[in-house]
């Protein structure tokens, strides 16, 4: 975390994290300090307006749990790209971080978010607040197939009519795997 202490003005931040191989001795001593180093990129940067998280489960349930950090970043993002996380089924349900996520992350941006990039079910309720609650110019939903899947029901969400969102994109993942080939193939 340390290089990024004095980088206060980034204006994009594209964050990708994924798990640690096995032969990493130390792995939660590794984890905590990625962690703190995204939460410093986080906090000294305010000011962005684009930012992508592609993160790790336990990336997304540390940063996602941490109301405080949650309060005290006042992004005005235009763009949100999140993706890679999911609600975990079973004992392993991470409802309060989606619930932070919902609440205290994407709620703060309903001024200023205009286009939404999920990927991976992230809930009734982020769905719900995407499409009720914020004033998206484009909208893009990937990985649609887990929709469903978990103890909430996709016939659960109630829906209103949203007359801001210009683009909507749905994915699912072998639709996806598609168009990369298309383009590849071109």
């Amino acid at each position: 975390s340390e290089p990024f202490k004095a980088v206060d003005s980034l204006n994009y931040a594209h964050i990708t994290t994924d798990s640690f191989p096995s032969y990493i001795i130390d792995v939660k001593s590794q984890l905590v300090a990625r962690q703190k180093a995204i939460e410093n990129i986080l906090i000294q940067n305010e000011g962005m307006t684009h930012l992508e998280l592609v993160l790790y489960q336990k990336d997304f349930n540390s940063i996602f749990m941490n109301e405080r950090l949650l309060r005290n970043i006042n992004f005005k993002l235009n763009t949100l790209a999140v993706g890679k996380f999911i609600q975990q089924d079973g004992t392993m349900l991470n409802c309060i971080e989606i619930e932070n996520f919902v609440n205290l992350f994407l709620l703060k941006q309903k001024n200023s978010l205009r286009i939404l990039f999920m990927e991976n079910w992230l809930g009734n309720n982020a769905l719900e607040c995407a499409i009720n609650d914020l004033n998206l110019k484009g909208l893009t939903i990937a990985k649609l197939e887990n929709f469903g899947r978990h103890n909430e029901s996709i016939s659960d969400i109630s829906l209103f009519t949203n007359e801001h969102i210009e683009q909507l994109t749905l994915w699912s993942q072998s639709t996806r795997n598609l168009i990369i080939a298309e383009r590849i193939l071109r």
